[in-house]
């Protein structure tokens, strides 16, 4: 998708089925040891970043950050707007700023965490899903340095 370890990713996307998920990994290198996953799942109806494998280096073991149950908010944007979004549209919309990660969920739900990545490769952008087959819309930008 793109390089980089100051960017910004919008990602649009139905919520998955039972069983499935679709998942974005960011700040990760070409083999994938070192990567920090932004989960929607659909089956817990929960997004997650999971930094268990973000760092190679001596960080400790981490929980997964998660959000509430989405599919509150699903029911209660489409209700707001009006129709402007489906029941279960997904709005992702993400900031990576070297080894902090902000994740906004249909403008109502921020989820924050932190990164370490020590190898130099680690700052690949991959987008991936497991079950049914998933539609996906994504945007990228890189930040400017300031």
């Amino acid at each position: 998708l793109t390089k980089g370890r100051a960017l910004e990713l919008q990602l649009n996307t139905s919520m998955p089925a039972v069983g499935s998920c679709v998942a974005m990994d960011v700040l990760a290198s070409p083999s994938t040891s070192e990567r920090t996953t932004i989960l929607l799942d659909g089956t817990s109806k929960k997004l997650s970043i999971i930094t268990v494998n973000s760092s190679l280096g001596p960080v400790g073991g981490r929980m997964p950050y998660r959000s509430p149950p989405l599919f509150f908010l699903s029911r209660l944007s489409h209700e707001q707007a009006s129709g402007v979004r489906g029941y279960d549209d997904i709005f992702i919309h993400v900031f990576v700023d070297h080894s902090c990660i902000e994740v906004f969920i249909n403008e109502r739900i921020a989820i924050t965490a932190r990164a370490y990545p020590v190898a130099s490769d680690s700052e690949e952008v991959r987008l991936w899903s497991d079950g049914k087959d998933a539609t996906l819309d994504v945007a990228s930008w890189h930040l400017a340095l300031v």
